[in-house]
């Protein structure tokens, strides 16, 4: 395939690469002869250039059939399949991933690559806790790799962005489910303390984040709407749910059909959506399908071309609980002072890594992940809420990073994968990976 210009969901930055797409394992042997270095590309949902590279391997054709232990809960599958396409076979069965991130549109191996974390990580803890094998082609070979062979591929390869091989087959402990549904309850605060205590309360129970209005921060006071939810029981359905408990929802037909022109999405329009959003929102609890719960921008096709052409900024920190309060009040008056608008901003709580991955995210602590247009200033002001981040024991979550320096990674992420000369992408180039 001719090279060509590749980002990813947030149009930032582009690469030209050739992208190559094997059918059969037999067929990498030969491509990673051919080539100097590689990386594993999924669904291009990541926010960053984790997997971007001259040469890029697209494993969205690795989908080897599902394997499911029923009586034991576990599931073996191909990297290249979709979140939605192992939820869509698990669901009919009473089953579910433990573990799921904010879209079900991104890949197995790519989930595996991040150690995504979700909604219920003080709870259930991140992905890497549940995985109980891995084949992973090194440049050379095939390695099944566990906790007890192989250990070291296997908990670099956890969370390891890519940088160890071509994850190619994951087995998986699942979580069995009563139903397709969740019992949500969501109230809003204009007290940030009053916010954190509402996770710290219900932390143990499931799932749950918080929407909050940046511009809206004022000492102490910022809106914010809270969210906590599980699974629901089947006593807690009626009729009609129950007869749909465990078939596939109906997915939202909104769709944004084209890029929209840069100054679409402003201060004004901002303003006036989370003014609404906030003050019109009535506290309440209720029944809705899981997947309008877990994963409620995939509601919105292409919802990412709001940003216009020049594409968006996540900015995904993780601060420990002790110093979170503090720090993040001095983040939300440094944003405010700069020109720069959130677009979207969700807090959840995390808590203890259960796995021994190497470059895991999750910290116990809190974690914000803010939407930012790209701009020239937007960088600068990331820069200097780097500098906040790790001085409080925080760190940035590579999945969605485009811009951290190597300095930066070096003081918030201890430890390293191993150099397989054969993987590198941009991402492990700046951060002085290879």
């Amino acid at each position: 395939m001719l090279s060509d210009f590749i980002s990813y969901w947030n149009n930032f930055p582009k690469h030209r690469a050739r992208v190559l797409a094997p059918s059969h394992l037999e067929e990498l042997p030969e491509i990673t002869n051919n080539c100097r270095e590689i990386i594993a590309r999924g669904n291009g949902r990541s926010y960053g250039d984790a997997s971007l590279n001259d040469v890029i391997i697209s494993t969205l054709k690795l989908k080897d059939p599902f394997i499911i232990d029923e009586e034991n809960g576990v599931m073996v599958a191909g990297s290249g399949l979709l979140i939605s396409e192992v939820l869509d076979f698990l669901i009919p069965k009473g089953y579910f991933l433990p573990v799921v991130p904010g879209t079900k549109y991104i890949t197995l191996g790519g989930a595996v690559a991040a150690d995504i974390h979700g909604k219920n990580h003080y709870h259930s803890s991140s992905l890497g806790a549940y995985i109980l094998s891995l084949d992973v082609f090194d440049g050379e070979k095939v390695v099944t790799c566990n906790k007890d062979h192989h250990s070291k591929l296997f908990y670099e390869t956890i969370g390891g962005m890519g940088l160890t091989g071509i994850i190619l087959k994951v087995s998986i402990v699942l979580l069995k489910i009563s139903s397709a549904f969740f019992n949500v309850t969501s109230n809003k605060t204009t007290n940030f303390s009053v916010l954190l205590e509402s996770f710290e309360k219900n932390k143990n129970l499931g799932y749950q984040a918080a929407w909050l209005d940046i511009a809206s921060h004022k000492s102490g006071k910022i809106n914010a709407i809270y969210t906590y939810g599980n699974f629901a029981n089947l006593e807690e359905l009626d009729v009609n749910k129950m007869a749909e408990s465990f078939t596939k929802s109906k997915e939202g037909h909104w769709s944004i059909p084209m890029v929209m022109p840069n100054f679409t999405l402003n201060k004004w329009l901002l303003k006036v959506f989370n003014f609404a959003y906030f003050y019109l929102h009535q506290p309440k609890s209720r029944i809705v399908h899981l997947k309008k719960f877990l994963f409620p921008l995939d509601g919105i096709k292409n919802w990412n071309r709001l940003y216009g052409s020049n594409g968006f900024l996540q900015y995904q920190f993780v601060i420990p609980t002790a110093r979170f309060a503090e720090t993040v009040e001095l983040i939300f008056s440094e944003i405010n002072k700069s020109k720069e608008k959130v677009y979207l901003a969700v807090l959840k709580r995390l808590g203890p890594t259960h796995n021994n991955a190497v470059m895991s995210f999750p910290l116990d602590g809190y974690t914000l992940a803010l939407d930012f247009k790209k701009t020239k200033e937007v960088f600068i002001l990331m820069d200097r809420l780097d500098v906040m981040v790790v001085n409080a024991g925080g760190r940035i979550y590579l999945a969605k990073d485009a811009r951290m320096s190597a300095e930066i990674f070096s003081k918030s992420y201890l430890k390293t994968v191993s150099k397989n000369p054969k993987f590198a992408s941009l991402l492990s180039k700046r951060l002085g990976l290879n």
